[in-house]
């Protein structure tokens, strides 16, 4: 009698450790989708901070009037270390920074402007020259 009893506390054990080992796996996985989600944020502020950065550069030489001029440095990567692209679009008045699939977009004052419209990394040189943008690298 006494060994039917300890084979139902040994399966219940079993049965209690199965369950206890589900929720931490359903715990592992919620906290891989918000890492996920932090990273994916992270990329975004890294790019808007970089797109709002050009834009503000060039505004202020805008606004500064005529023979005023700003430098700036554009980093390689994205803070997480991704690839990136910024493209000044003067038609549509807007800093564009994309990388793999998504985009920021941050607002220009001028669509005035000369010089590179793809941007890479390093110094950038932005001068207003009789209210015409000029962006050289």
């Amino acid at each position: 009698m006494k060994h039917a009893k300890h084979g139902q506390v040994s399966t219940e054990i079993i049965i209690l450790l199965v369950v206890i080992m589900g929720l931490f796996l359903i715990l592992l996985t919620v906290s891989e989708k918000r890492d996920d989600q932090l990273a994916g944020i992270k990329k975004y502020l890294s790019a808007k901070d970089i797109a709002d950065d050009v834009a503000w550069n060039i505004n202020s030489a805008l606004i500064s009037g005529f023979g005023a001029r700003r430098s700036f440095a554009i980093p390689a990567k994205l803070s997480d270390g991704t690839a990136f692209n910024v493209t000044v679009d003067g038609p549509s008045r807007s800093v564009l920074v994309e990388w793999g699939s998504r985009m920021y977009v941050a607002p220009l004052l001028t669509s005035n402007m000369t010089g590179n419209t793809t941007l890479a990394q390093g110094l950038v040189n932005v001068t207003n020259i009789l209210g015409v943008i000029k962006v050289e690298e």
